[in-house]
């Protein structure tokens, strides 16, 4: 048997079920005139294979990180979640300098999420984890939809936790007087007991803040020990088996149950290296980042929030606006000079925006 970890919780991978390739996509291209066009190659690696049989709570929610059924919201320059899914009303909350990770977090007097629709519905069956603020110590806190509650990694289900947060008919709410709060994750399934204790301290001890769904952080012997960031997938069916739940009885036999479920999965590498294909330069590495939005209206601005890195090339920069694709170019939305992207609010087709719209950028560098 092998074994894999999703943000730090072990799955067993059955024997001889895993296999891995890898593929170069893309590559040097010629328009109709003989031009080169530039176009990245990327190695792209992925694996598949299927778990050992699994009870019930376990393979559901291996299936639902696979399946990327969850939301992140890191409160580190924006109220929004990872999926570009905003709060009801900003007005009762606001990001401010301190939290865990990301050198911010939120001070919530009332902070309500809708997420009834879209990719990840949040249903009857749910796990909210979270940061919460306490006479100057940030705790953090696991809490489940049956009323399981890991305060600080350790399951106490007397810990009150009604007064500040409320989950309802696909809403979720943080409350406070105000309180600050950081590193909010919606899981829109139920976590097993083993996930929960994992994710709790690998954020609480390692300070590694939960994958941003629908990408995991996986390692393990799958990856040669590693970590890789990795996009997961379910694949085929999920045929139910017996499985042995190890308690031997007094005549001898191990007796078996019926609800074992083996997950079947693909993994595929989220950052694949890219090549200036028609130099054969140097590899780069995919990026994405949150770059941080400003109040403007009918003018060109450069963002005082520059890329983290020097891009590839220009071209090879996205901008997503509130999950929208914005065009590159003058006249259009945007352009890039190193680092600096500047906004065509004036002299371009470029919306006019407001500092709480969350917008991301893609390049290779």
């Amino acid at each position: 048997m092998t074994f894999l970890r999703l943000n730090g919780w072990t799955v067993p991978v059955a024997v001889d079920s895993a296999t891995h390739q890898r593929a170069v996509e893309d590559g040097p291209g010629r328009s109709e005139q003989a031009e080169p066009i530039l176009r990245p190659r990327r190695a792209i690696m992925s694996w598949e294979g299927q778990s050992v049989p699994l009870a019930f709570e376990e393979a559901d929610a291996l299936e639902g990180l696979l399946a990327g059924l969850g939301h992140r919201m890191p409160f580190d320059v924006h109220l929004f979640s990872t999926r570009g899914r905003g709060p009801l009303s900003t007005g009762g909350a606001s990001i401010v300098a301190g939290g865990v990770m990301g050198g911010a977090c939120a001070s919530v007097t009332s902070l309500i999420y809708d997420l009834q629709r879209g990719p990840a519905p949040l249903l009857d069956r749910w796990t909210a984890m979270f940061f919460r603020e306490e006479a100057g110590v940030f705790r953090h806190y696991v809490v489940r939809s049956d009323g399981a509650v890991w305060y600080e990694g350790a399951r106490d289900d007397t810990v009150p936790v009604a007064a500040f947060l409320s989950v309802f008919d696909g809403f979720l709410a943080l409350l406070g007087a105000p309180t600050r709060f950081d590193e909010l994750v919606v899981l829109c399934f139920a976590c097993s007991d083993s996930q929960a204790i994992a994710w709790a301290s690998r954020m609480m001890n390692e300070s590694i803040p939960f994958s941003s769904l629908p990408r995991l952080d996986a390692d393990g012997e799958l990856f040669g020990e590693r970590e890789v960031e990795v996009l997961g997938d379910l694949r085929r069916g999920q045929p139910h088996e017996s499985f042995s739940d190890g308690v031997v009885l007094p005549d001898g036999n191990t007796y078996f149950r019926n609800n074992g479920r083996r997950v079947p999965f693909a993994l595929e590498q989220a950052r694949a290296a890219p090549r200036a294909a028609d130099t054969g330069g140097e590899e780069g590495i995919m990026r994405q980042e949150t770059v941080a939005a400003e109040n403007i209206s009918g003018a060109d601005v450069t963002l005082a929030d520059t890329l983290n890195f020097v891009p590839l090339n220009a071209p090879s920069v996205l901008l997503v606006l509130n999950g929208a694709v914005q065009e590159q170019g003058a006249g259009k939305d945007y352009t890039v000079a190193g680092q600096a992207i500047t906004w065509l609010a004036g002299s371009g087709t470029a919306v006019d925006m407001i500092a709480t719209d969350v917008l991301i950028a893609y390049y290779s560098s």
